[in-house]
């Protein structure tokens, strides 16, 4: 139970922590929480690997603010790994994912858990968000669109959810397998791409839900052969699930190949010039 006196959601929020994470952006992650104006009742820590002491201080400082359910990897198994360990500990329906560096809308919890309480037939819920630089300063917000049937015709092309703003029902996750492994860094994308498939709706609010650090180290692990890689097994679920077709998932590929390897400062103003937009 959630030690706040604000009235409680029967929801879990699932987050994962590593060693490579800035203890001030995963502390400043927490506070949201506990700011939150209603707070899930269960909250999923996994660990993944040993953490550094800044690190276990914070989580010892918010276990005594909210009940926290820590699971501990004994190594680093990474995201996709550590947040199907997650699910299996999960005992409410309704998750929420939660990022350990990003700030969430101190009504996020409650608007997005009404809204799935009100439209039973969606499975997965998401939003807009607005990204800042290292130095705090806003650099930029990540669009997607709103209604089920341009969410998968956007999937096509881009991840057409933030994963750090969503909310989703443990069963429609549980019955698509969970999160895909192994694909470098694309395991939200393709866990979307295999529930539409499934015939699932999936929705985006109009509003920005969560304040999302995306420093030049963010964009700079978005390029290279591995995230390449990555890039050809999305398509390769796009082709599976009928989402795409084979010659549009070439062109797409082909071009996407090349922006991951050109070098990291032109990638960076490539984002920031045609994949983001000013507010």
């Amino acid at each position: 139970m959630v030690k706040t006196n604000n009235k409680q959601l029967d929801a879990t929020i699932l987050m994962a922590v590593y060693k490579n994470d800035k203890p001030a952006l995963f502390e400043k992650a927490f506070e949201s929480i506990f700011l939150n104006t209603r707070i899930p009742n269960e909250i999923i820590l996994v660990i993944d690997g040993p953490i550094n002491s800044e690190l276990e201080y914070i989580i010892a400082k918010f276990k005594k603010k909210l009940e926290l359910k820590i699971i501990r990897n004994i190594e680093n198994l990474g995201l996709d790994k550590s947040l199907n360990i997650g699910l299996n500990y999960v005992t409410n329906e309704i998750i929420f994912r939660c990022d350990s560096d990003d700030y969430n809308n101190n009504h996020r919890f409650e608007i997005q858990f009404k809204y799935l309480e009100k439209h039973p037939n969606i499975a997965v819920i998401g939003s807009q968000i607005d990204e800042y630089d290292d130095l705090g300063k806003y650099s930029g917000s990540r669009y997607v669109p709103l209604t089920s049937e341009n969410i998968k015709k956007f999937s096509r092309f881009r991840n057409p959810m933030n994963h750090q703003t969503i909310a989703m029902r443990k069963s429609v996750v549980k019955a698509v397998g969970g999160y895909p492994v192994n694909t470098v860094y694309k395991e939200d994308y393709i866990l979307w791409v295999r529930i539409i498939a499934q015939g699932y709706m999936l929705q985006n609010l109009t509003d920005s839900l969560v304040k999302v650090s995306a420093g030049d180290s963010l964009v700079k692990r978005r390029g290279g052969l591995r995230y390449a890689f990555g890039e050809y097994t999305v398509q390769k679920e796009l082709i599976a699930a009928k989402i795409s077709s084979l010659p549009l998932s070439i062109i797409v590929f082909v071009v996407k190949f090349s922006v991951y390897l050109i070098p990291s400062s032109i990638l960076t103003f490539v984002y920031k010039k045609f994949l983001r937009s000013k507010a």
